[in-house]
């Protein structure tokens, strides 16, 4: 695939991201145009003892039912994916029909394809380091071939 967007535009155009709707154009606009994708689960997460505790989600394109069978506590997402990405740093792919990942439950995977989804793709990105660190993640849904 190419496409005329760069990272350069990309960045630039991230910095214009300051509240959720200009974060939804962000995503329909020049993510979709570097990474075509379906629908964007996405969000903040800060470390603690525990793991990792989100502190903003937002959903693009994303079927409730399956947001709400993944959601948990405190806006934080139920994932195998989402989980390698935290522990590796990705990214992560992970399609339902060629995967034979013993991490992921079947709770989940049911759920998974439920909605419709068979593939996604995991990114993330650390600011800062340890207690003070940010996680920024997404979960992309590729596009139907």
């Amino acid at each position: 695939m190419k496409t005329e967007t760069s990272i350069d535009v990309l960045a630039v155009d991230a910095r214009r991201v300051v509240d959720a709707g200009t974060l939804a154009s962000w995503i329909d606009g020049c993510v979709k145009a570097v990474l075509p994708h379906a629908a964007m689960l996405c969000g903040q997460s800060v470390p603690h003892a525990g793991g990792y505790a989100a502190i903003q989600r937002w959903s693009f394109g994303v079927p409730q039912a399956y947001e709400t069978s993944v959601a948990c506590a405190g806006s934080n997402v139920r994932s195998p994916i989402l989980t390698r990405l935290l522990h590796f740093g990705g990214p992560e792919f992970f399609d339902a029909d060629q995967d034979e990942v013993p991490e992921v439950d079947a709770a989940w995977l049911r759920n998974f394809r439920l909605a419709g989804w068979r593939n996604l793709l995991g990114l993330g990105h650390r600011e800062g380091e340890g207690q003070t660190g940010v996680h920024l993640g997404g979960l992309l849904r590729r596009r139907p071939s």
